[in-house]
């Protein structure tokens, strides 16, 4: 039986959903299709049809830098030149604030730049027999590359070399990698015995795991933003983008040197990183997160740096605000993709700071968990960064102050 060939259709790109992907208006229905531009006629078929929108693929796919672009779906809009991504970013957050917020925010949102390849200072990689690479988009299947503009060139060189082992040795199954400041940190697991992993990759890193357990004294990174000197963990959470944290930790003590210096909380403070870098102004910090290992980090980070006005608490942020009887004119917030709990946002409202500030990965989320605050605060700036180029994610910092 012969297998029906879709239907091709054309249309017309006439803008851009949060995730990067093309709109087409077809047959009264909404459309989206990923790798086009806006403003062009394009040649697509349908995937996937549902009563509202349907998702569409391109037939005739444009060329990028990248042989895996279409396959991989690390990034979503490499084929966009630096300027389009960065409008589109702008104009992405712009819309979320009008239409998820009722915020009268009449200035411009600047956004950031950085830089837009061989910027990424983490990635986890999958590994099956020889294959080594990313999973393909919803799937469990892996996509080889030979190069990645996203990763730095330290990075892809550790990546060659794990290539090369894996021509005479199966039996790994992940391999994380972590290069700040040119020193490697690499995690591996598998079935292979330690001696094998010790030998070859020992050469290699500066600090080497393997199925968790470390196999050199050093286990931890150092790292120097602006005068202050942190250490890194395994599994810390760390900015992955070295230019984009420092300016998202610039964007941040800006802020704070606007408001009055007092007693801040630093929810969700992973490492301590912003903790230790608002404490010049301010008369105390209280660092929150829930990881024991993070705090660790953070605390070794104080000690090194002789900050005396800073504590850490490795505790949940819920369990934090019902406890703690400090009330502070500041809190900062820096929380996962999913933004705050209802909890938290209804602890932090009975707090009644005078500014609360608020890191994010996430407009959506950053967008509803304004929206509570805005009976009693109002929106005073808004900057967006792009820490996360040639994808549609970005990080955002907005600081709110409390109507009087």
């Amino acid at each position: 039986m012969e297998r029906k060939e879709k239907t091709k259709r054309m249309g017309e790109v006439i803008g851009y959903d949060h995730f990067g992907r093309g709109i087409i208006k077809q047959e009264g229905k909404v459309v989206f299709v990923p790798h086009v531009k806006k403003g062009d006629t394009v040649s697509y078929i349908m995937v996937k049809e549902k009563k509202h929108y349907a998702i569409g693929r391109t037939i005739f796919e444009e060329k990028t830098l990248c042989p895996s672009y279409q396959e991989c779906g690390g990034c979503q809009i490499l084929h966009l030149s630096y300027p389009e991504q960065l409008a589109f970013k702008q104009e992405k957050v712009k819309n979320i604030l009008e239409h998820y917020t009722k915020y009268s925010y009449e200035k411009e949102i600047p956004i950031l730049k950085t830089e837009p390849f061989f910027y990424r200072n983490k990635v986890i990689l999958h590994i099956k027999g020889k294959e080594i690479g990313f999973y393909q988009e919803e799937t469990n299947k892996i996509v080889p590359f030979s190069t990645c503009l996203l990763l730095k060139k330290k990075m892809l060189e550790v990546i060659a070399s794990i290539r090369f082992f894996l021509q005479k040795e199966q039996g790994l199954t992940e391999a994380m990698i972590r290069v700040l400041e040119d020193q490697v940190l690499l995690s591996l697991k598998g079935t292979l015995s330690k001696k094998k992993i010790s030998s070859f990759f020992l050469p290699l890193c500066d600090i080497l795991f393997y199925n968790e357990e470390a196999l050199t004294k050093k286990t931890q990174l150092e790292v120097k933003i602006f005068d202050t000197l942190f250490v890194v963990s395994k599994d810390s959470f760390f900015q992955v983008n070295d230019l984009g944290l420092k300016k998202i930790y610039q964007t941040v003590i800006d802020f704070v040197k606007d408001t009055k210096r007092g007693i801040a909380f630093d929810l969700y403070c992973g490492t301590g990183t912003l903790s230790l870098l608002i404490a010049p102004y301010e008369k105390e910090v209280y660092g929150v997160e829930l990881s024991k290992e993070a705090i660790r980090n953070a605390n070794v980070s104080k000690k090194r740096n002789n900050i005396e006005n800073v504590s850490f608490f490795a505790q949940d942020t819920g369990v934090f605000l019902s406890q703690n009887k400090k009330t502070p004119d500041l809190i900062l917030v820096d929380p996962p993709r999913a933004g705050l709990s209802k909890k938290v946002r209804q602890q932090m409202k009975e707090c009644s700071p005078k500014y609360i500030l608020y890191v994010s990965c996430d407009p959506l989320t950053l967008a509803r968990d304004l929206e509570e605050f805005r009976e009693s605060y109002q929106l005073e700036n808004m900057v967006a960064i792009d820490e996360f180029p040639n994808t549609y994610h970005m990080e955002c910092v907005a600081l709110l102050m409390r109507k009087e």
